[in-house]
C-alpha cells in the first residue's frame, strides 16, 4: 500500500511514497537515507524487495542495502568492497514500517554516485633521459597509456613532451 505523505517524517519519502536517495561509490561503509514516521512507535522497518535499476547491468543480484531498527538504509556491513558506479548504478528498493499487521511503505530509488577516480598506468614511476642541451619543448619518450575506470573512458594516452626548462 502507498503511504500518504503525512505518516513520513522526513523528505526521502514523497506523498506518491516515493523517494530518492545516494551514496558514492567504493565506500563499503555508507548510509544512503534515513526515513522516519511521524510519531509512530512499536513496529520495525524492513526491506520488503530489493532490484537492481534497468540500467545497472553489473550489479550483484544479491541485495547490498539494509535498513536499521533506527530506519537508516545503508550499506550492508559485511561488504568487502564498496560498489562501483561502472559496474552498478544504483537499486530500487522498498523500505517498511510494519505497524500492527500492517507495511507502511515507500519506494527508494538508490543511486551509486560517480566518483572521478584517477588514470591507472602500467608502472608506479617513469624515467626518461634527456640529452643536455636539447631545445625546449622537446618530445621526451614515447607516450604512455593509461586505463580510466570511470563510465564511458577506456583507455587513455598521455603524450609525454619535455617542456624542458632552463633553470
Amino acid at each position: 500500500m502507498k503511504t500518504p505523505n503525512y505518516w513520513w517524517n522526513d523528505n526521502i519519502c514523497k506523498v506518491d511514497g516515493t523517494g530518492e536517495a545516494s551514496f558514492n561509490e567504493n565506500v563499503r561503509s555508507a548510509v544512503a537515507a534515513t526515513v522516519d514516521l511521524r510519531g509512530i512507535t512499536g513496529g520495525y522497518y524492513h526491506i520488503k524487495s530489493q532490484t537492481k535499476l534497468a540500467t545497472a547491468t553489473g550489479c550483484s543480484e544479491s541485495a547490498p542495502l539494509e535498513v536499521t531498527s533506527g530506519g537508516a538504509v545503508r550499506l550492508k556491513s559485511t561488504l568487502t568492497t564498496g560498489l562501483s558506479a561502472e559496474t552498478c548504478t544504483g537499486y530500487d528498493i522498498v523500505v517498511a514500517y510494519r505497524f500492527q499487521g500492517v507495511d507502511i511503505e515507500c519506494e527508494i530509488e538508490v543511486e551509486v554516485n560517480d566518483i572521478n577516480e584517477g588514470p591507472s598506468f602500467g608502472a608506479t614511476s617513469y624515467v626518461r633521459d634527456v640529452e643536455e642541451d636539447k631545445p625546449e619543448d622537446t618530445a621526451v619518450g614515447q607516450a604512455l597509456e593509461a586505463s580510466d575506470p570511470d563510465r564511458g573512458e577506456s583507455t587513455s594516452v598521455i603524450d609525454w613532451l619535455g617542456n624542458i626548462s632552463r633553470y
